[in-house]
């Protein structure tokens, strides 16, 4: 069972680690090693990610929680992880869980890798990198998902994406560090976000997102027009620009990623982005610490992504900065750089969006990679599948095996599938309908079933009490008094 994947909270093997519950279906599964507190924490995330993604169009679902079988074969494949006297129970000071996923393939960056030292010929790498990089196009459709139902997944990098060529879809993993906007906004206001300080992985511009701190450098600073501001302004820059300039973790992780095949040059880089800190530091003044945070909150994921992307071009072309490419035109690879530059400023006040990532990154595509040459096409401004033609339309030889034309998918019994996507999602509620995006909506044709003592508004749907004997409906649907009852009565 090799490891796949590590990070700071846990150790992933493929095939999975044993459970010590039985009746766990291991089938197309990936177990995580971690303690019990951050199995907990993790967990919590997915609780959020199924409120806001129920068809889990943006994750690979919620895993399983179980007790880590002490197994002879267990104990190996735990010696394999990095921080395995972390995870092993002779060792552990903690209590070790198991998370039991589905298999969403290899991360990015080993997927990347292998498909770069494989044998195959420069033909198919060519054909497997266009499908590449327009399932990545997703990546940025779930980025602006998670932006617009307020949350942040705060550790985007190619090792959190996970990609199966042979199903050829591509999803994020690794929700651990998943916060709403609603609980970082009370954290940095209570002085308690902790993301807030120099590492390859948080945004510089994370620093401020402290109350205390932001309030404290605005105060500082002052502004443009008090005694001495140029004088304040440009030695706090340089202290902080120092500090940025020395970090470890940086240097070694942020740079050293972009630089080691010499795509990039350290000191060109440090140059702009720095020069991005200045200007951002410079117009702290002319906004609030609410604000700020507003900003930096959907930055972090379109910041982080960049780097992914940039990164992802100095394994495969890694010869780019020459001019010497393998698979992609020199003209495709700069504009992907120019756009992961764009998305990696340190100036939270003038940043890219998501948005306009995306606007960017479709139209670098299109005019570089032709989607519909790969069976697939543009559809509700995400990349799908082209449905199969009929077999009787197929301009093919009558003794042309078709063994190509895939079987339609079959889904769990719980589950149907989307002809869009190609992917089972949960059936709707009892009186709920697929929309034309195939989305679960109200079924407002449906006829609503009323109590024996209630009467269905036609108007608004909903079951309300009968009129008393001498009343009758108006055209509003209000109880009135029947006037032609009394007449009726006094005429007898």
């Amino acid at each position: 069972m090799p490891v796949v994947g590590e990070g700071t909270f846990g150790c992933v093997h493929k095939p999975s680690l044993e459970c010590k519950e039985p009746n766990i279906d291991y089938t197309n599964k990936v177990s995580k090693i971690m303690t019990s507190d951050s199995a907990n924490d993790e967990l919590k995330e997915f609780k959020l990610l199924n409120k806001i993604d129920k068809e889990n169009e943006h994750f690979l679902g919620t895993p399983i929680k179980c007790n880590l079988k002490h197994t002879a074969k267990n104990l190996i494949n735990i010696s394999k992880c990095r921080n395995s006297n972390k995870y092993h129970p002779n060792t552990s000071k903690e209590l070790i869980k198991l998370l039991i996923m589905e298999d969403g393939g290899v991360n990015c960056e080993q997927y990347l890798y292998s498909l770069r030292n494989s044998a195959a010929n420069s033909e198919t790498k060519k054909h497997k990198l266009d499908l590449f990089y327009m399932h990545f196009y997703n990546i940025f459709k779930s980025i602006e998902f998670f932006n617009k139902k307020k949350v942040a997944h705060r550790d985007i990098k190619l090792q959190n994406i996970v990609y199966n060529d042979n199903t050829e879809i591509m999803k994020v993993i690794d929700f651990g560090l998943l916060s709403s906007y609603k609980n970082a906004k009370h954290e940095a206001r209570e002085n308690k976000y902790w993301l807030n300080y120099f590492f390859w992985s948080i945004p510089p511009f994370a620093i401020f997102a402290n109350k205390y701190k932001y309030e404290n450098v605005k105060k500082y600073l002052g502004r443009p027009i008090s005694h001495n501001y140029k004088e304040r302004l440009t030695n706090y820059t340089k202290s902080i620009i120092n500090e940025l300039d020395n970090n470890s973790s940086m240097n070694s992780h942020f740079y050293g990623t972009l630089t080691r095949r010499n795509n990039f040059k350290i000191s060109t880089l440090k140059k702009s982005f720095h020069k991005s800190f200045e200007n951002m530091i410079s117009k702290i003044h002319l906004y609030s610490h609410r604000e700020y945070l507003k900003k930096m909150f959907y930055i972090i994921d379109v910041y982080n992504l960049g780097h992914a992307l940039l990164h992802s071009f100095t394994i495969i072309e890694p010869d780019f900065h020459i001019n010497k490419t393998y698979f992609f035109k020199v003209n495709f690879i700069k504009k992907m750089v120019e756009l992961g530059l764009d998305m990696l400023s340190f100036d939270v006040f003038d940043h890219i969006s998501i948005s306009e990532s995306i606007e960017r990154y479709k139209k670098i595509l299109q005019d570089h990679i032709n989607v519909n040459d790969h069976n697939y096409e543009f559809k509700n401004e995400t990349i799908v599948p082209k449905k199969t033609q009929d077999v009787k339309n197929l301009d093919v030889s009558i003794i042309t095996p078709f063994d190509f034309i895939k079987d339609e998918k079959n889904c769990p019994p719980e589950k149907v599938l989307n002809p869009t996507t190609n992917r089972c999602v949960k059936k709707c509620k009892d009186d709920f309908i697929r929309d034309d995006k195939f989305k679960c909506v109200k079924n407002k044709t449906m006829k609503k079933i009323c109590p024996p003592e209630k009467v269905l508004n036609l108007t608004t749907n909903r079951c309300v009490n009968k009129c008393k004997d001498d009343f009758i409906r108006d055209d509003k649907f209000k109880c009135v008094k029947n006037k032609t009852m009394k007449k009726q009565k006094a005429s007898l």
